[in-house]
């Protein structure tokens, strides 16, 4: 196991890596032993397997969960109903609306194609594959390389603009979450009122979410337990985290 600045731990998958999740434990818990403590898990199943691991009589007031529910936790704050008069707050995008401000971004933009002369059915086949194009965009990973799509479109423009119409009346997307919870962090959360987070095995985190995860990490409240396989080529993801992470 190895401890890297300012709080990515590297260590084997397996039990190594369990241990070092168990240590991180009590290391948050080790001036209160009420201490909240988070662990966040990739999937639902692996929480829940996390869950039975580690959470006995001698490890109290820790959960397990996914980072959705971390980030909805933590981005409460800036989010509708519970500040309604204030100037920040979103609302959850449904999907009417999501298919409207897709419909007012595609409408924008054709005309500066050139003529397409597109079906009903056609149209809605755009939208669709547009709305699509634009949840890919929200959960590409942390990284350099940028999805497939922005090979036939100019995708970045495109989801400004559809990004400008949302927050412009109101909403936010799930994909958003991460990001708005950092903000949050910054503006609503006093120092020592989060909860201790724990991030086990991450993999493949979106932008948003290697934000609130540097966030966390910032006040120092947080670690990073990344699983190597041994496989350079297998843990070149883990290890371009570690490097992110790490300064």
């Amino acid at each position: 196991m190895e401890l890297l600045e300012p709080a990515v731990i590297t260590a084997p998958l397996g039990g190594s890596a369990l241990s070092a999740l168990k240590d991180a434990v009590r290391e948050a818990q080790s001036g209160d032993l009420f201490a909240r403590v988070v662990v966040v898990a990739d999937h639902p199943d692996v929480a829940s397997a996390v869950r039975h691991l580690i959470v006995g009589k001698k490890i109290i007031n820790v959960t397990a969960q996914t980072g959705e529910r971390l980030a909805a936790e933590l981005a409460r704050p800036m989010l509708r109903p519970l500040l309604d008069d204030a100037d920040s707050a979103r609302r959850s995008l449904d999907r009417l609306h999501e298919f409207q401000t897709v419909r007012q971004v595609a409408d924008d933009w054709l005309p500066s194609m050139g003529r397409l002369d597109l079906s009903a059915a056609g149209r809605r086949r755009l939208y669709a594959e547009l709305a699509h194009a634009f949840r890919q965009w929200e959960q590409r990973p942390a990284a350099d390389d940028l999805p497939a799509v922005t090979a036939v479109l100019d995708l970045p423009s495109l989801y400004d603009r559809y990004h400008a119409f949302l927050e412009g009346n109101g909403y936010h997307t799930r994909y958003e979450l991460p990001r708005l919870a950092a903000n949050a962090l910054a503006s609503h959360w006093p120092e020592g009122t989060e909860p201790a987070v724990i991030y086990y095995l991450p993999r493949h985190p979106s932008a948003g979410e290697l934000e609130l995860m540097q966030a966390l990490v910032q006040r120092d409240k947080c670690r990073v337990i990344i699983g190597l396989t041994g496989d350079d080529c297998a843990d070149e993801p883990a290890l371009a985290l570690c490097r992110r992470l790490s300064g």
